[in-house]
């Protein structure tokens, strides 16, 4: 997914300033959902895969970074 950030720059971002990843959050959520509207039927396994591996580790980072419930 080219436009998922990399556990890299979501950490990097965190560290430089807390509160850009409540901005970041509501963007990868959008796109999430966006996502998932779209039909399934063009996607690969493999797209499907990597993007519920994305989904799980959002998860935990908001959680625990930005805190927000889910």
């Amino acid at each position: 997914m080219w436009w998922a950030p990399t556990l890299e720059e979501v950490l990097k971002a965190w560290t430089r300033d807390p509160s850009t990843l409540t901005a970041v959050d509501r963007k990868v959520r959008h796109y999430l959902k966006v996502y998932e509207e779209q039909a399934d039927g063009d996607r690969t396994d493999e797209e499907r895969r990597t993007l519920e591996e994305f989904h799980r580790t959002w998860q935990v980072l908001r959680r625990e970074l930005v805190g927000e419930p889910q």
